[in-house]
């Protein structure tokens, strides 16, 4: 069975939300709250999901 890094997840998100929230900073206070405020919520649980997505795909074969 292939292993896959769960981490990447984390990295991916991290990515994802440090480059959105330093483009909502040429729109102002209200855009850096809304994207801070969507990192959060994706935070914890919310990365349940893609951590299962792709333990399955690595179990079934990749």
């Amino acid at each position: 069975m292939a292993h896959i890094d769960l981490a990447l997840v984390d990295a991916c998100l991290e990515h994802f939300f440090t480059a959105s929230s330093a483009r909502a900073a040429a729109f102002g206070r209200p855009s850096e709250e809304l994207w801070r405020v969507l990192r959060k919520a994706s935070m914890g649980g919310k990365r349940f999901r893609p951590r299962m997505v792709l333990t399955s795909y690595t179990a079934l074969g990749g």
